[in-house]
């Protein structure tokens, strides 16, 4: 029994289900229950004995005997099933649901359950549990059973509304209702219904989370459309647009925007819900703002203040006023501003203020030409007469109409130390010209004078040039006849004592006596005697070669010189030809006789001569080597070797020698010049031999004189000449020149300058220094400078103006503006009115340009401008050419400039080399490389190779040349021949052209453009060259001759502008800043580079600016 317990106890104990182990102990207790009432053992028990509990009935086949004294429910019961769901259901409960607690199996519901199962109710959907515990099921024999568990189950609202909600439908109405209630959805504002809804009963519930609020199905089939708008707004709001939102669906995004002038201050966009009306609410909450103007118009009218309409905003008025200087009508207009800006529409026009005057006047300043001037001119504030411009710059004026003067215009008063500017004979202005511009003057006469009209007192008024006498004082010079104080030695004063105080005495030298120095000097005569101001000294003259000399010379029958008839002891014995010899001073040459010399019977033959000794008839004529031959006063008979034994008489009969340099070569026989001749051999032909006597020849050098042998020619003889070293002039053939010296012709120009002429009394190379500078149409002269001039009448005044160009002033009458300025000799040139003249200087007309004459060239001078010295140039006469500034041309003469188209017709090049112009006919045409082969006079006969052989007339036949490369097969070119150029051409003649700059540089020279119209070779002689800007000039074939009228650069402009005429005197374009402005008739005055002070007369005194300000 033991045993038996022991295992009934193990058997509860392992039950590991809960209820199993309260079964197991159940029995247990039944079995010890029976065990105790038992002790001994009872007869087995039965079925039909045991009472099955509440929720059991008895099973269908029960056993006959239980295993034990006790029957267990086990044996004899069958639980009831709970199918009949409980008796009484709380509301919303779910019996049908299980939950994981206390036993019930996953997906065991409680209607599914026995007695003795455990029960735990859920809710139904739409509810949610809040209350309630599991509990043990009891069946009834009827399947019900009853709720012990005390759950609760809330009801759910659908406040989350549908789980997939369909577009444009309104679920607010559903949204506040709970489960198991009706809902009928409708569409939402701003959606039309295309199918009607049908009422659904809600079932709201939160599977994810059990809320109380929660989501439904959606079982209406409501379905709705975007209802369009028409751009109508309900509620549209100031200065707002719309424009965006026309067009728009219910839905779609609307993003109204502020009129021009208005910014957002204020809303965004939104969804724009549009009524069955097509209008539409506002609901972007926009707000539009008056926009600033601050940045003023957008094209603003010029000198309008806009200043007052930029501090105002959009939709006010606008009233625009012009600036101060300015004036004009406006209108107001209502503002419309974008980004700061907005546009006039004043219609406001402002025009300048014309200037009434000054506000306040400087000393001194003249503003006539400002007050004829309007705002915004600018103005250069000028000084009255009498006043000189110290500082100040121009200005702009601002005028209303007063205008305020902001240029710093400082006018000082002039001092009259310039003088008069029509000084009277006689007259000191010493006292006068220490005044300042409105003092006092009262002039009086100076020493040596007596005045005949007594002054008057006037006030000065002085300028940069001088002050006006108005005194009326007039001086008489005294008579100078009684002579002159203190006489130099040899110096003669008869002219000097024929005029009066103030005339200028020039001494000269008495006979047999020359000036060494000293000049003029203004005679001052007091008691009718004056005193020597000219420091002139006069040396006795003597010819030494009249005297000592000559009979020296002539016993040696030789010849004397004297170059100086002042010093002594220069005198010079040289040979008389033909002898020849070393000049000796003060005793006779060495001279000697060489037979040869006049000689040329060897020479005719191409033999030498030789003189040996001093003694008569024993020069020999000897053959030229390797020639061989001699004989004594006679020509040889020359022993000739190799082509020459054949060919000599073709060089002799020209005087020339024949030589062979390769007796073994055919052909290379020359004709050579015999010394002293000289000259290039030629091939197979004469030569060309010259002679230049002047060679080892002292007598021009010995006199320091220039030697030159115009003609070279071998047959031209003792035609070489001395010629005078400059400054000195003269010639002389085959002898030594007498030479003189013209001061003037370096000197001229110091005269020039000032209007005057130059004069030289004495050319006498020893006296130097006394040329003198003459007054033209006027009274004076100086030695060695320029003279001080006294003009009269109209000139008095406007000398100047003339002397500052170089010219004279002519006053020809009494009356008014009829003075003129004129060209003073060298220049030529038609007087000028009242200014300038326009002068020409052709320096070919002077005695040093005679060099050309005298050389057989020509003389040109490329610049005709008095500013323009020393340009003239001797050219060399065609065909030779050769030019040199200033003395004689080397001349050349190439004379393929006139065969060389023989060489170039057939491809072949064309060389001189000898250019002398007495060198002729030794110009040679060669051929090209690899081409070989020349000829003297003539066309070579070119040897060529390659494919050239048979095709080199395809070339030469264009005045090409022929080229094979290589040895190759229809690889040869034709070639332009230079100066032509252009690509070479494979098998056909070259398209070459020839472009004449590139052969001349005269217009590179004279720094002019060059340019070739026509580069056809066939073109010759077009090239021309042009000036360089702002000069114009062309010429064909040469330099241009540039002129450069500054009048039309800049002066029309100035002069013109105040009513006057420019005149450019020297166009030259090296002479620059001498353009003159000159009043025009009968108004007087002119000015150099700026607009003249003119002098009015009659009304046009006050009123002359009405014209000059309108030019």
């Amino acid at each position: 029994k033991l045993q038996f317990l022991y295992f009934i106890g193990k058997t509860v104990c392992s039950r590991k289900d809960e209820t199993m182990r309260h079964d197991a102990y159940y029995y247990s207790l039944l079995l010890l229950i029976a065990l105790l009432r038992y002790p001994n053992g009872a007869e087995a028990a039965t079925c039909s004995d045991f009472t099955c509990p509440n929720g059991y009935g008895p099973k269908t086949n029960p056993i006959t005997t239980c295993s034990l004294a006790v029957c267990s429910t086990s044996e004899c019961c069958d639980a009831y099933n709970c199918a009949g769901g409980p008796a009484t259901g709380g509301v919303g409960v779910d019996y049908a649901a299980c939950r994981s607690v206390f036993g019930c199996t996953t997906g065991t519901a409680c209607n599914q359950l026995a007695t003795g199962g455990v029960c735990d109710p859920g809710c139904l959907n739409g509810f949610r549990k809040t209350g309630g515990v599991s509990f043990q099921i009891t069946c009834s024999s009827l399947g019900a059973y009853s709720d012990v568990s005390a759950t609760q189950c809330t009801v759910n609202t659908c406040t989350l509304g549908p789980r997939t909600p369909t577009p444009g439908v309104d679920y607010s109405v559903c949204n506040t209702l709970t489960t198991s209630l009706p809902c009928t959805p409708v569409c939402s504002e701003g959606y039309s219904t295309v199918t009607n809804a049908t009422p659904f009963i809600l079932n709201c519930n939160n599977i994810a989370n059990d809320a109380p609020g929660s989501y439904y199905d959606d079982n209406s089939g409501l379905i709705c459309s975007k209802l369009p708008c028409n751009g109508q707004v309900r509620n549209p709001q100031a200065n707002v647009l719309y424009n965006s939102c026309v067009g728009l669906s219910t839905g779609d995004t609307c993003s109204p925007q502020c009129t021009t002038g208005y910014a957002k201050t204020a809303g965004s966009a939104f969804s724009i819900v549009c009524s069955s009306d097509g209008s539409f609410t506002d609901s972007s909450g926009i707000q539009c703002a008056p926009s600033t103007c601050s940045n003023g118009p957008t094209t603003a009218t010029p000198n309008a203040d806009y200043s007052s309409c930029n501090v105002k905003t959009t939709g006010e008025m606008c009233t625009p006023m012009c600036r101060s200087g300015y004036s004009g009508t406006s209108a107001s207009f209502a503002l419309s501003c974008q980004n700061g800006q907005y546009v006039d529409n004043s219609g406001l026009s402002c025009v300048p203020t014309s200037c009434s005057g000054v506000q306040s006047v400087s000393p001194g300043v003249d503003y006539t030409q400002c007050n004829q001037l309007k705002t915004g001119s600018v103005c250069t504030p000028q000084c009255l007469a009498g006043y000189q411009k110290s500082s100040g710059s121009a200005f702009t004026l601002l005028c209303t109409p007063l205008y305020a003067d902001s240029s710093n215009t400082v006018c000082v008063k002039l001092g009259c130390n310039q003088g008069p500017l029509n000084p009277q004979p006689g007259v000191d202005y010493s006292s006068c010209n220490l005044l300042t511009t409105g003092q006092s003057c009262q002039p009086s006469c100076l020493t040596g004078y007596t005045t005949a009209t007594p002054p008057t007192a006037f006030t000065t008024q002085c300028t940069a040039n001088g002050y006006v006498d108005s005194s009326g004082i007039v001086c008489t010079g005294n008579p100078c006849t009684g002579g002159v104080v203190n006489p130099a030695a040899g110096a003669s004063y008869a002219t000097c004592s024929q005029l009066q105080s103030g005339g200028t005495c020039t001494p000269s030298c008495q006979q047999t006596y020359v000036k060494t120095s000293g000049g003029s000097f203004t005679l001052q005569c007091v008691n009718n005697v004056y005193t020597d101001g000219s420091g002139i000294v006069c040396a006795k003259q003597l010819d030494e070669c009249s005297t000592t000399g000559a009979n020296v010379c002539s016993a040696a029958g030789q010849l004397c010189s004297d170059p100086s008839f002042i010093t002594m002891g220069d005198w010079t014995c040289s040979c008389s030809p033909p002898s020849v010899g070393v000049p000796s001073t003060t005793s006779p040459a060495q001279c000697a006789l060489n037979e040869c010399t006049p000689n040329n019977v060897c020479a005719q033959n191409g033999q030498t001569c030789t003189d040996p000794t001093a003694a008569l008839n024993d020069w020999y004529c000897s053959c030229v080597a390797p020639a061989q031959g001699v004989a004594t006063a006679a020509q040889a008979t020359c022993t000739y070797v190799g082509e020459c034994a054949q060919h000599a008489s073709t060089c002799t009969s020209r005087g020339q020698a024949c030589y062979d340099q390769n007796t073994t070569s055919p052909n290379d026989w020359q004709c050579t010049c015999v010394p002293p001749l000289i000259g290039s051999p030629a091939l197979l032909s004469p030569t060309t031999c010259y002679i230049d006597e002047c060679t080892n020849n002292p007598t021009c050098s010995a006199a320091g004189q220039q030697c030159r042998d115009p003609d070279t020619s071998s047959t031209s003889r003792n035609d070489w000449q001395c010629l005078c070293a400059a400054p000195m002039s003269g010639t002389q053939t085959a002898a030594q020149a007498a030479c003189t010296l013209d001061e003037c012709e370096n000197n001229f120009q110091v005269c020039a300058s000032k209007g005057q002429t130059c004069l030289d009394k004495n050319k006498s190379p020893a006296s130097k220094g006394d040329w003198e500078c003459v007054c033209v149409s006027s009274v004076g002269s100086a030695v060695g400078g320029p003279a001080t001039c006294t003009y009269s009448g109209e000139c008095a005044p406007y000398s100047s103006i003339c002397t500052s160009a170089g010219q004279a002033c002519v006053d020809p009458s009494t009356g008014v503006g009829d003075w003129y300025c004129q060209c003073v000799s060298p220049q030529v040139g038609p007087p000028g009115d009242q200014g300038p003249a326009s002068c020409v200087f052709d320096e070919c007309g002077l005695p040093a340009a005679a060099v050309c004459k005298n050389n057989n060239q020509l003389c040109t001078d490329p610049n005709t401008s008095p500013s323009s010295i020393g340009d003239w140039r001797c050219v060399c006469n065609t065909p030779s050419v050769g030019t040199k500034q200033g003395a004689a041309a080397t001349c050349t003469f190439d004379e393929c400039t006139s065969h060389g188209s023989t060489c170039s017709t057939v491809g072949q090049t064309c060389t001189d080399p000898d250019t002398r112009v007495s060198a002729v006919n030794d110009w040679v045409c060669q051929c090209l490389p690899p081409a070989t082969g020349a000829a003297s006079v003539q066309q070579a006969s070119c040897v060529f190779s390659g494919e050239c052989v048979p095709y080199s007339n395809v070339c030469t036949s264009k005045g090409q040349t022929c080229v094979d490369p290589s040895a190759g097969v229809g690889d040869w070119q034709c070639q332009c021949v230079p100066p032509q150029t252009g690509a070479a051409v494979m098998g056909a003649p070259a398209t070459c052209i020839l472009d004449e700059c590139t052969v001349y540089n005269t217009c590179q020279q004279a720094n002019q453009v060059c340019e070739d119209p026509n580069t056809s070779p066939s073109s010759k002689g077009d090239w021309k060259c042009s000036c360089a800007a702002p000069s114009v000039g062309v010429s064909v074939g040469g330099a241009a001759l540039c002129v450069l009228d500054e009048c039309i650069v800049k002066g029309n402009a100035v002069c013109n502008g105040a009513g006057q005429v420019c005149k450019d005197p020297d166009t030259s374009p090296t002479s620059l800043n001498n353009w003159v402005c000159s009043c025009v008739h009968p108004a007087a005055g002119a000015a150099t580079m700026g607009t003249a002070t003119c002098v009015q007369s009659g009304e046009c005194v006050p009123y002359s600016s009405v014209c000059t300000s309108n030019g």
